[in-house]
């Protein structure tokens, strides 16, 4: 029965997370679910919560210092203890995994100690638990890196994904960001262009407007 009623109370913390400034009622109801049946979805939930949180927390400007401090440490602290609790519950679902990842991915632009180590050891069990996936070495493995200020190795990860799949919109677009980042806004244009010439039946809007805005950054405006 606490289960049943743990199903019922965090589909309605879903809906409720999903309409605009409920977020922390949306945590509590998805806290009571967690009470009632110790689920990993319910937790891995939480923290990416948590993590939703801490962003909003960090784009404020109306705390003081030490506050800023306090609170950022209390929710940070929370985010790993409920993703770490996801990953006891089920440590044979990649998802947990990426989940804890991404709290200490957060934690790696703001140099806290062995966040990024972390973040890879995180990442890590989850490619062992499915290393077909290219959008793992993608948008977790690639990210972290470039978090760290590591472009050249985020652009060996993101090739990697294009191995396992050559026609990866997502990496594509981010190689090609790569590429601007470095400063190199003619390489990451064609490397676009040459690819929307081969996979003409992508046709995603994304890759035409990062195409535009390299353009535009050209001076090219026609």
């Amino acid at each position: 029965l606490q289960k049943y009623v743990s199903v019922y109370v965090f589909q309605r913390g879903l809906i409720t997370l999903n309409q605009p400034g409920d977020l922390d009622q949306g945590q509590r109801l998805i806290s009571q679910a967690a009470s009632l049946s110790s689920q990993d979805i319910y937790y891995r939930t939480l923290s990416e919560i948590g993590l939703t949180q801490i962003n909003q927390l960090l784009a404020t400007s109306k705390l003081t210092k030490e506050e800023l401090r306090t609170r950022f440490l209390a929710q940070t602290d929370l985010a790993i203890k409920n993703a770490m609790k996801a990953t006891t519950l089920d440590s044979q679902n990649y998802l947990n995994w990426l989940s804890l990842g991404r709290v200490y991915e957060t934690l790696v632009p703001l140099g806290v100690d062995k966040a990024y180590e972390q973040g890879q050891a995180a990442f890590n069990q989850a490619k062992q638990l499915k290393p077909t996936d290219p959008s793992i070495l993608l948008n977790y493995f690639a990210r972290l890196e470039i978090g760290n200020k590591n472009l050249a190795k985020a652009r060996g990860y993101v090739k990697d994904s294009l191995v396992a799949k050559n026609d990866y919109i997502p990496a594509i677009s981010l190689l090609s960001q790569i590429d601007a980042q470095e400063g190199n806004l003619d390489v990451a244009a064609r490397r676009l262009e040459e690819f929307l010439g081969t996979y003409p039946q992508a046709n995603d809007a994304g890759l035409y407007f990062q195409l535009g805005w390299l353009k535009y950054q050209r001076q090219n405006y026609s």
